[in-house]
């Protein structure tokens, strides 16, 4: 993966895997509060999103 999103919130939060991000830093964006895969997840191309935003999902699809 080269992009990760994630959305929080309102927000869609983006890291890029050169950013030194630990396993623990990924899981800590990626889990829900129930400690669960927010979900959907979409991989398009070299980007993984995680959580629902239209306009987000519309630009990689």
């Amino acid at each position: 993966m080269k992009k990760l999103l994630v959305k929080k919130g309102k927000k869609v939060v983006e890291f890029k895997v050169s950013d030194d991000l630990s396993d623990e830093d990924i899981l800590k964006n990626f889990l829900g509060r129930s400690g669960t895969l927010r979900a959907p997840v979409l991989q398009s191309g070299k980007t993984l999103m995680a959580g629902w935003e239209e306009e987000t999902y519309k630009s990689l699809t």
